[in-house]
């Protein structure tokens, strides 16, 4: 597999930075399939276990190529994760998308997403607009402003921020995804997707998947994997997952 780094501009002159693989052997003028591998909140390029770089090394064997951001405030890009909002992560994955469709290499027919947790609820967001030619959601946080508002609450609602996993979430973070609404935008896309969750998922419950399948009016299967977790950690359901993915996309 090759790797080419990448370096890209969002739209407040941070830099987000990433990775292109590709297959070993690429022709001058070949034009390939594309995957564009989306993270989830305090998540990054590689993935949990590094699930993505995984995926990113069967997919190139099968003549695609992989694309894997670290959005802005997380793992390698520029910006602080406190100031990090799903405004400014839905920013990044357009200039994401617009990077990949001008990529020499990419068959801009065949562009194919795979978002994970955050990153499927922003895919879900804008599915309509980038329209991918088939969608992969794993674990999509759909309701993910329901599941935080609490947790942040118990903070008390004044509060300006909370330390969450070695980390902080502004006020404004929630604020500011509140006005999303998930559900309204899959109805928009017509597209086939195939959405994942793990029976042992504590973050994204199997209401919030049936509700995102329900909501697509494209062909829609819904898996649940058993006795694994939010990021898939089991080994043979991840290595299940990957083939199930394969045959899903080709």
């Amino acid at each position: 597999m090759q790797y080419k780094y990448i370096e890209i501009e969002n739209e407040d002159n941070l830099t987000l930075r990433g990775v292109q693989n590709l297959p070993d052997k690429v022709e001058k003028h070949d034009k390939l399939p594309a995957i564009i591998i989306i993270h989830g909140h305090t998540g990054n390029k590689m993935g949990r276990n590094f699930f993505f770089v995984k995926m990113s090394k069967y997919f190139t064997k099968k003549g695609f190529t992989t694309f894997r951001f670290d959005l802005n405030g997380t793992g390698e890009s520029d910006g602080e994760f406190e100031n990090m909002t799903l405004t400014s992560e839905i920013h990044d994955m357009d200039c994401i998308v617009d990077y990949v469709k001008k990529d020499k290499h990419v068959n801009t027919e065949s562009i194919f997403i795979i978002g994970h947790s955050m990153g499927g609820l922003i895919a879900t967001l804008k599915a309509c607009e980038y329209n991918p030619k088939k969608m992969v959601l794993l674990a999509p946080a759909n309701d993910l402003y329901e599941s935080l508002l609490s947790m942040y609450n118990s903070f008390g609602k004044e509060v300006e921020e909370v330390k969450y996993f070695g980390l902080k979430i502004k006020k404004v973070f929630m604020d500011d995804m509140e006005k999303y609404k998930p559900y309204g935008r899959a109805k928009l896309y017509r597209g086939d997707t195939i959405i994942f969750r793990g029976s042992n998922d504590e973050s994204v419950s199997r209401e919030t998947c049936i509700k995102t399948k329900n909501a697509f009016k494209g062909k829609v299967e819904y898996i649940e994997i058993e006795n694994t977790d939010h990021s898939f950690t089991d080994y043979d359901a991840r290595e299940a997952m990957i083939e199930k993915i394969y045959e899903f996309l080709k």
